[in-house]
Formats: structure tokens, C-alpha cells, sequence
């Protein structure tokens, strides 16, 4: 019978710190996916009992084999939500997926600590109240390496705003754990004009999911002014340049689409008016053409009618007079 080894002291300092590390990057993601349904939603949303999504829905998401990976339904207002992978409802068996609710967010997250080649294909939350279902899918792809790209998981979409409101831009994309400890990802907003990358007034915020697996970022504008219109990019790169992605969006100049709505809906109704106009001279046109005609055609109806009574006067009275001449009848 084999005699059990005994550790010396500084491989069990080295097991217990390896321990701890352990622990702490699981705490870290965990507390990461509580906290990303409750963090930087949507302004405005203050006391609605709408059902709605409280932040930026991701429809795309990616893993690399073996990693932490967690996905999000951040929403308010609703009274159940249930989860489906492939149109099969939560609880799943390991056969189809090793993704567990999280029940600390709410029910607004499932997660794994270790995904698997077996945990791709499409997700699906079902949001409901009394009244309204609302579902939302997410595909998650499961890779074997890291990428060898940014993979965007969120395009920001086009907006319009008017002079003086606030607008925001999200963009996001997986980035993968980079092992070398100079290894950096980053992700930063310009404004195009003219072809040239400016720099933006706007608050750029920098926000990192999976223990900064996914890396994304919001665009603010709190009080949008002229020259804020105009086209954006938004670009992540990791390890230089040469390993980035570029993802645009517009912001549209609402001013002159209003003036443009305006001169359009004053030259409609001047349109209308003269149509109207025209069409009232038109008539008139015709009224006094056909006017003299109708004027002598009444007039020839009227002396014709006059006519006819005297004639049947006339007759009347040759006739009385006729009957009087003859005197009485002699029975």
C-alpha cells in the first residue's frame, strides 16, 4: 500500500491561492452577470409598468469552449419569462444545453460556467403580463480558439433627434480572453465628416461582460446640436490594429427633415386650393355657357305654354258659344 505524499508548506500556500484566484474570478463573473440587467438602462424608464426591454437586446453572442459564459432578457414590466433553446422550455438536460437560471437576476439571466460545444443554437426569452408576449432571440455560437477578430455582437442602430434631446449609440463585440498579459482590447466612437475620424463631445462609456470576454461601449449625447449630425463609427480592436472591427451608424438631422415635412405640407395645401379654385372656375365656366341656353329654353317653354292656353281659351269659349246658339234642346 502506497504511503499518501506530504505537501510542503508552500504547495499548499500555492493550492490555496490558486483556490482563492478560482473563486474570485467566479465571483467577479457571477457578480457580473447580476449586475447587467440593473445597469446603464435605458433614461427615462422611471416608473413604467410597460413591459419593455430596460437596455440594448444582443441577438448574437459567442463563447470560446470551456469559459464562462452568460446570456441576458433585460426587461421590466412583466409578469413571467421563460427560457427555450431550440424551441425546448427551460429546465434543459446536459444533452441540450448546461445553461442554468440565475435566479439573483431576476430570471433575466442563464448562465454556465463552463460552455460546451453542446450549449449552441438559438435561445429564446418569452416575456409576459396580463395582456402581451414579447420574445426575443439570441444565437450563441461556441468556438474552439479565440477569435481572430472582434466578433460584433451589437451593431449600434441609425437615430433621430431633434435639436437640444439626447440620444445614445451601443456597440459591442467578443473579444475573447487574450492570455498575454500585454494584451489589450479597446473600443472607441468618431464622428465621420468629410472622410476623416473626429473626435466626439459625447461621453463615451466603456462596459466589459464575461470578465472582459465582451467588450462594448455607449455613445451619449445629452444635448444634441448641429454639427452632432452626421454618420459615427465605432471600432474595436485588440493586439494593434490589424485585428479590429468597424461598425457605423447615423445620426439623423431631424431639423431639416421637419422644415422639409413643412414646406412640403405648405406646398400640398397651396395645391389644394388652387385645385379647388380651378375646379370652381370650371363650373362657373360651364354654368355660363349653358345658362343663355337654359334662359331660352324656359323663356320658349313659357310662350309655348302661354299659347296653349290661349288656344284652349279660345277653344273653350268658341265652343260655349256654339252650344248657345243652337238654344235648348227639345225633349
Amino acid at each position: 500500500m502506497a504511503k499518501p505524499t506530504a505537501l510542503s508548506g508552500s504547495t499548499l500556500v500555492f493550492a490555496a491561492v490558486c483556490g482563492l484566484l478560482a473563486t474570485s474570478v467566479g465571483a467577479s463573473e457571477d457578480q457580473s452577470s447580476t449586475d447587467h440587467c440593473f445597469r446603464n438602462l435605458y433614461d427615462g424608464l422611471g416608473n413604467s409598468t410597460f413591459m419593455q426591454f430596460t437596455k440594448e437586446a444582443i441577438s448574437m453572442d459567442y463563447g470560446v469552449q470551456g469559459s464562462f459564459k452568460s446570456l441576458h432578457c433585460c426587461a421590466k414590466g412583466y409578469r413571467s419569462i421563460e427560457w427555450l433553446k431550440d424551441g425546448k422550455a427551460y429546465p434543459w438536460t446536459s444533452e441540450i444545453s448546461s445553461l442554468i437560471l440565475y435566479p439573483e437576476a431576476s430570471n433575466q439571466t442563464i448562465y454556465t460556467r463552463q460552455v460546451q460545444a453542446a450549449d449552441a443554437g438559438n435561445y429564446t426569452c418569452v416575456l409576459r403580463n396580463d395582456t402581451h408576449k414579447i420574445a426575443h432571440h439570441i444565437l450563441l455560437n461556441v468556438q474552439g480558439n479565440l477569435p481572430d477578430i472582434p466578433l460584433a455582437t451589437y451593431r449600434p442602430h441609425d437615430q433621430v433627434a431633434e435639436l437640444g434631446n439626447s440620444v445614445r449609440f451601443y456597440c459591442e463585440a467578443f473579444v475573447g480572453k487574450l492570455g498575454l498579459p500585454d494584451a489589450k482590447s479597446e473600443i472607441s466612437w468618431f464622428q465621420i465628416k468629410d472622410g476623416l475620424e473626429e473626435q466626439i463631445d459625447g461621453e463615451q462609456i466603456t462596459v466589459l461582460r464575461e470578465n472582459g470576454q465582451n467588450i462594448g461601449s455607449y455613445l451619449k449625447i445629452s444635448h444634441v446640436q448641429i454639427h452632432n449630425y452626421g454618420r459615427y463609427l465605432c471600432r474595436v480592436q485588440f493586439n494593434g490594429a490589424a485585428h479590429h472591427l468597424e461598425m457605423y451608424a447615423g445620426l439623423f438631422n431631424a431639423p431639416i427633415a421637419t422644415e422639409i415635412d413643412r414646406t412640403l405640407t405648405l406646398y400640398h395645401t397651396l395645391a389644394a386650393v388652387l385645385s379647388a379654385a380651378a375646379a370652381a372656375i370650371v363650373v362657373l365656366s360651364i354654368w355660363c355657357l349653358i345658362r343663355p341656353w337654359c334662359l331660352r329654353r324656359n323663356g320658349c317653354k313659357n310662350q309655348c305654354q302661354i299659347e296653349n292656353n290661349m288656344v284652349n281659351n279660345g277653344c273653350a269659349n268658341e265652343n260655349y258659344g256654339r252650344q248657345n246658339s243652337m238654344g235648348p234642346r227639345q225633349v
